[in-house]
């Protein structure tokens, strides 16, 4: 498997397996650049994810086991259907399967509810800025439950 090599170029981080195509960027220590491409990613999708908006999952297969499952994320965004699910897995720091899909492991719950709720713990940390609803009766800002999760 190729190393993984993250690079900055004209303020954009990037990652590649083969830095010799990419002269003019500047090669990132490893520790920094994951954390600046997961800032960058993490930017991107609090313009394209709102508190209170549905995301939608999607299996795509559940081992012989029934331990572990691949799952797609989706939100509807200008009345199209956008798949979120490599950026999901980014800010979440959940692998993404070569096959596609973010792997969970586990079972005897809602694998989906709690990929959606990670995301949005990742997303808004120390909780959105305004309620996004109300939880046991009362106003509600915590960012694991800024969203709404749904199976496709």
């Amino acid at each position: 498997m190729a190393k993984t090599i993250y690079m900055q170029e004209a303020g954009r981080v990037f990652f590649t397996s083969h830095p010799e195509y990419h002269a003019q960027a500047v090669k990132l220590p490893q520790a920094k650049g994951e954390a600046l491409y997961r800032e960058q990613v993490k930017a991107e999708l609090l313009e394209r994810v709102k508190p209170a908006q549905t995301v939608y999952c999607n299996i795509k297969s559940v081992s012989a086991s029934g331990m572990q499952r691949r799952i797609e994320l989706f939100i509807v965004e200008n009345g199209e259907i956008c798949n979120i699910t490599f950026a999901a897995s980014i800010v979440t720091g959940r692998k993404f399967s070569d096959k596609g899909g973010i792997v969970c492991n586990g079972c005897g719950m809602d694998m989906g509810f709690d990929l959606v709720y990670s995301l949005g713990s990742a997303l808004w940390p120390t909780g959105t800025p305004a309620p996004h609803g109300k939880r046991n009766g009362e106003e509600d800002s915590a960012g694991g439950y800024a969203l709404r999760s749904a199976w496709l």
